[in-house]
């Protein structure tokens, strides 16, 4: 049979002292570390904002830095060298603001300037196309004047080459432009009466003709380039005939070449030599240079037979060049086969007739009424 030991007198005390001790205990750790755990939060939150701001300030993220700086003085002021800290941050901030302000002045003094030019560019380019459209309305009258003379002179050069259809073309230009240009009217009345008659019969070749050889020697001929003084046999039918020896197209060292002078009453032509006479069959081209300077362009009249001349024996052509020659050297080029351009005569009906058998070559020298000149250079047949 067991026994049961009641506990009683000092026993029992020490127990209660001992439950007691440790609830004691037990309250003061919790109490203590409620105390104690905000005070180990806020230093951490310190050192989290202070890193932080010091990290910012290292890139120069000046903002950014000032604002984690303000958080560790709002929790505490006296945090390490926070104050020295935030200071060098506001130091910096405005001095990158003064940075912003001096860049943003020169960009709008520079968008001020920009506009500036603009605008004066846009005033010069008013100015100037003003002026051009003034220069384009001044000459317009005198430029209409000019083609209008140029149309009425081709449409006398074509009747002058009985060229009836191609004279009434130029002529009905004069008249659409300006009714009462000159003799316009009495011009085109006098083409129309003769386009509209039959085609006249060939004037005949008269009987001391002499007849073209059947076998005409083929022309071999060198150009006439005439360097140094030579004219090369070259003459004229009117005026006088120089080679000054220096002068000619495209220039150079003794580079002669023809110059023509005003002489004569009728029409002056340079008068090729007789190393062109002969076959031309063979070849595709007349090429040769001019200019001519001074009185007033002509196309018809004073013995005029057009502006290139061939014959062979009685037989002609004829034609104009496409304008005068100007003032300085130019080149022209005139194919050698049928055309509009080429009038015939003395029985020629076609280039060939002519071609055959040149006898004759001839070059207009004259273009101007009153006192002009004109020179010639680099005369060639080209196959």
């Amino acid at each position: 049979m067991s026994r049961r030991t009641k506990v009683t007198g000092t026993r029992s005390f020490t127990l209660w002292l001992l439950i007691f001790i440790a609830v004691v205990l037990a309250v003061g750790v919790a109490a203590g570390a409620l105390f104690l755990l905000p005070q180990i939060k806020a230093k951490q939150d310190l050192e989290k904002h202070y890193q932080a701001g010091v990290a910012f300030q290292n890139v120069g993220d000046w903002s950014a830095a000032e604002a984690e700086f303000k958080q560790v003085v709002a929790l505490d002021a006296k945090y390490k060298d926070v104050q020295t800290l935030l200071a060098e941050v506001r130091a910096a901030l405005a001095e990158s603001a003064a940075t912003a302000t001096a860049v943003a002045i020169a960009q709008a003094e520079h968008a001020r300037l920009d506009a500036q030019a603009t605008a004066t560019a846009r005033a010069q380019a008013t100015v100037e196309a003003q002026a051009n459209a003034e220069a384009t309305a001044a000459a317009a009258p005198t430029a209409t004047a000019e083609a209008l003379e140029a149309h009425y002179q081709k449409g006398l050069g074509y009747m002058n080459m009985g060229r009836w259809e191609q004279a009434k073309a130029e002529l009905e230009q004069v008249f659409e432009a300006n009714p009462n240009y000159k003799e316009v009217q009495a011009k085109l009345a006098t083409v129309e009466t003769e386009a509209a008659k039959l085609t006249p019969t060939p004037t005949p070749i008269p009987v001391a003709t002499p007849t073209p050889p059947h076998t005409p020697t083929p022309a071999v001929v060198r150009p006439s380039s005439f360097d140094g003084t030579n004219t090369e046999g070259w003459t004229t039918n009117e005026g006088p005939l120089t080679n000054p020896g220096t002068g000619g197209s495209g220039g150079g060292p003794n580079n002669g070449c023809l110059i023509w002078t005003e002489g004569g009453s009728g029409t002056s032509y340079y008068v090729a030599s007789s190393k062109y006479h002969g076959d031309w069959r063979s070849y595709s081209e007349l090429k040769l240079d001019l200019w001519s300077s001074g009185g007033k362009y002509f196309t018809s009249g004073q013995g005029m037979h057009g502006d290139i001349f061939l014959a062979s024996g009685y037989a002609t052509a004829q034609r104009l060049l496409s304008h005068r020659p100007p003032d300085q050297w130019e080149t022209f080029i005139i194919p050698l086969k049928d055309e509009d351009e080429w009038a015939f005569g003395g029985g020629a009906t076609s280039l060939d007739d002519v071609l055959v058998n040149v006898t004759d070559f001839q070059i207009r020298a004259e273009y101007g009424e009153g006192v002009d000149k004109s020179g010639l250079d680099n005369v060639e047949l080209v196959r």
